[in-house]
């Protein structure tokens, strides 16, 4: 059974032409497997203006995803982000609080918006997020919160927050576990805000 992942991953303050150095405890990954990444079901944050930079998977009950999102807070508003959501914390079938949470973000009018209160609700003593879940997940939802863990295992992710970063668009992708924080993630939002492309 994959755990919310509760490593911290070290970046250090550097240019976006050494992924190694930006993010010096991930993996590469393929061009192929970002894009089909930005294409699962999510929300965006972020500026509407530039290209996604980063692709988080998330549980809406992870203890750890909400520990990122508080890390990432000040820091909402300078690069795109596409938080891609799963279910497996508290059940993986539509029955569980984790999916139908999840189907509740996904389907609100404003998706964006339901994503902060979730994470920025979050109670940390229950391990379960702010934002009350759906009575009910449609099958075709369902089929996108399991087609987004399928996804987060095929591109090497066991467990949540996993991180994907563009560090050259179009050039190097990597994938990194666990929470990025403090100044090691205000480097890695620098690197990335000051190498943004609309």
């Amino acid at each position: 059974m994959m755990l919310c992942l509760s490593g911290i991953v070290s970046t250090a303050a550097a240019t976006p032409a050494d992924g190694s150095t930006l993010v010096p405890f991930s993996k590469p990954i393929s061009a192929t497997i970002w894009q089909q990444a930005t294409a699962l079901t999510g929300i965006d944050t972020g500026p509407r203006s530039a290209s996604v930079r980063e692709v988080i998977f998330f549980d809406p009950n992870c203890p750890m995803c909400a520990r990122q999102w508080q890390q990432l807070r000040p820091y909402i508003d300078q690069v795109r982000i596409h938080w891609v959501p799963v279910a497996y914390i508290d059940g993986s079938g539509p029955d569980g609080t984790s999916a139908r949470r999840a189907a509740a973000i996904l389907e609100a009018k404003e998706p964006e918006t339901a994503l902060c209160f979730d994470e920025d609700h979050y109670d940390a003593q229950h391990q379960r997020g702010g934002y009350a879940p759906a009575d009910h997940v449609t099958d075709a939802l369902m089929a996108d919160l399991r087609r987004n863990m399928s996804f987060m295992t095929k591109a090497g992710g066991l467990g949540t927050p996993t991180t994907l970063v563009a560090v050259q668009p179009g050039q190097q992708y990597v994938r990194a576990m666990g929470v990025i924080q403090g100044e090691k993630l205000s480097g890695l939002i620098n690197a990335l805000s000051s190498s943004s492309a609309p």
